[in-house]
């Protein structure tokens, strides 16, 4: 299983969504269906990306002078 996530996936994964919206919103039936979590979905990616960013700790690759023993 794939545990990471790459720049170009997750701009895919942006027009994916963006062209989810346009054809759900180009069906006249769906025009009352239509709620608030389908514009969350466009928050994904920007979330995932600032997750990626945040999620390796500065001491990733500690020196020995910044260990602490135990």
């Amino acid at each position: 299983m794939r545990r990471s996530i790459v720049a170009p996936q997750v701009v895919d994964f942006d027009n994916l969504i963006v062209e989810y919206l346009k054809l759900f919103q180009a069906v006249p039936e769906y025009k009352y269906l239509w709620k608030p979590k389908h514009h969350f979905l466009t928050h994904i990616p920007i979330d995932i990306m600032s997750a990626a960013a945040h999620a390796a700790p500065a001491n990733l690759f500690p020196t020995t002078s910044s260990l602490t023993v135990r």
